[in-house]
């Protein structure tokens, strides 16, 4: 991730702690993405290795420890199966293969495509697919973090 991403992060950790969680052994990250048969993109594996989970403005980044603020879900591990699930059983489409990173304030899973691509899946209204980002630093800077590029 670009410096000014990791900067801008770590000010507010500092400022607040609590907001994330302990790092994660690279190993464990790397056991997690092949647990789940998912590819995690590099930006996303740095962050957990870095902060474990957190809380990143308004969305909850999910990861491999439990940061205090962000309470539950937290794990990436459990809500990826859950959506997994859930897409078998509704027969939802152009899911398949998402590794889910955070959910938005209805409770809709956002994930990250094998392409790399954030996307929030709308199972309330049926509306489909909404593309977040074209990576995750990007969702975290515009859709976390309010940063312009």
């Amino acid at each position: 991730m670009r410096t000014d991403t990791w900067e801008r992060l770590d000010a507010d950790y500092a400022e607040t702690p609590k907001l994330k969680a302990e790092p994660v052994p690279l190993e464990e990250v790397d056991a997690a993405s092949a647990e789940l048969g998912l590819r995690f993109p590099e930006d996303y594996r740095q962050f957990i290795q870095r902060y474990g989970s957190a809380l990143v403005g308004a969305y909850s980044i999910f990861g491999l420890r439990q940061a205090e603020y962000v309470g539950t879900p937290w794990s990436v591990i459990e809500e990826t199966r859950q959506f997994q699930e859930y897409a078998v059983d509704y027969g939802w489409e152009g899911v398949d293969g998402w590794v889910v990173i955070s959910m938005d304030a209805f409770g809709n899973w956002i994930g990250i495509a094998p392409n790399g691509h954030v996307l929030l899946y709308d199972y309330d209204l049926n509306t489909g697919i909404e593309h977040l980002g074209n990576s995750f630093e990007e969702f975290i800077r515009r859709e976390c973090l309010e940063l312009n590029d």
